[in-house]
């Protein structure tokens, strides 16, 4: 669980409030999580709210766009916030849209396997199946 934004937002802080740091910068943290992603280690998405202004919940939108920046696919980006995190903590009955499971998602504008940025052009939320809001 890399939590990039952390790292993000982190060094904007230091800069500017003019702290020295001798932190990773967020290029080299990214080439150490497409190693991990090359050496088929599971990545997990996460943000660490609230750290340095990282939100719950939208802060998530940011951390799968750098995901694909460190070079998971979109799709795989998007498995690091849904399918890798319920296999990964046993709860295989959350996390994937199929029949007999609950049915908790988000509908977007676009096509986030196409392009990540569609994540952040929420149209619907939807938990069990019921609409639970349509309007952002």
């Amino acid at each position: 669980m890399p939590t990039l934004t952390v790292r993000e937002q982190s060094k904007k802080f230091y800069a500017e409030n003019n702290i020295e740091n001798e932190m990773l910068e967020l290029d080299d943290i990214c080439k150490n999580v497409q190693l991990l992603h090359r050496a088929a280690i599971p990545i997990l998405a996460g943000t660490d709210p609230p750290n340095f202004g990282i939100n719950y919940g939208s802060s998530i939108h940011r951390e799968l766009q750098l995901l694909v920046r460190s070079g998971l696919s979109p799709t795989e980006a998007l498995k690091t916030a849904t399918s890798n995190p319920v296999i990964h903590f046993n709860r295989e009955d959350l996390g994937f849209i199929k029949a007999g499971m609950p049915a908790h998602f988000i509908l977007v504008a676009g096509d986030p396997i196409k392009n990540i940025d569609a994540i952040k052009n929420l149209e619907s939320i939807w938990i069990d199946g019921q609409q639970i809001q349509n309007e952002f």
